[in-house]
């Protein structure tokens, strides 16, 4: 998923529409990541880590770990509690990877793209691209539904193609509620 649900279909190229080069690019390739590692100039992998709320799903992150061991990245997952992970990455004070629910949010498209762009505090990329934001901004001034539609297909596949986060599943956590529950 990119930025965008996939529930969102007439907001988004499904996957298996994606381009044949961006389908391999989210591919599980251990051989093929290697050899963009070696290329890179990192032939041993390195160490990094990834900030993590204790109520996030920690045991996605451990499969995503081992995936990264498979080619030499060594990851350490370090946890905090919901209220300091939001404080300490809104802040910056990360220096690595953080993971949150951005991909595929359950939430109406303009939302998940808007947390690309470099003035939104949730953007915990901290990544800068103009040529993003403009972009974002023409999504935003569209001045039909169609016209909107078709711009959240060019930016959603805009920022998995520039690969700014490593994007999974869609991200989905249940709400559940009893009509006598109050409070």
């Amino acid at each position: 998923a990119g930025l965008v649900t996939p529930y969102y279909t007439e907001w988004v190229v499904p996957y298996d529409q994606w381009p044949a080069d961006l389908q391999k690019n989210y591919s599980y390739d251990p051989d093929g990541a290697r050899k963009l590692l070696a290329e890179a100039g990192y032939p041993q992998g390195f160490s990094t880590n990834c900030i993590v709320s204790t109520s996030d799903e920690i045991a996605l992150l451990e499969i995503i770990k081992s995936y990264f061991n498979d080619i030499g990245v060594d990851m350490e997952i370090r946890t905090m509690d919901m209220a300091t992970m939001r404080s300490f990455v809104s802040a910056g004070k990360h220096d690595a990877m953080v993971m949150t629910n951005a991909t595929g949010m359950p939430h109406k498209p303009f939302n998940g793209l808007k947390r690309r762009t470099s003035t939104d505090q949730e953007n915990y990329t901290k990544y800068s691209d103009p040529e993003y934001d403009a972009k974002y901004e023409e999504f935003m001034a569209a001045s039909t539904w169609e016209e909107a539609k078709r711009l959240s297909k060019e930016l959603d596949l805009f920022a998995l193609q520039r690969n700014y986060a490593v994007n999974i599943v869609p991200y989905n956590t249940p709400g559940f509620w009893q009509p006598w529950v109050k409070g």
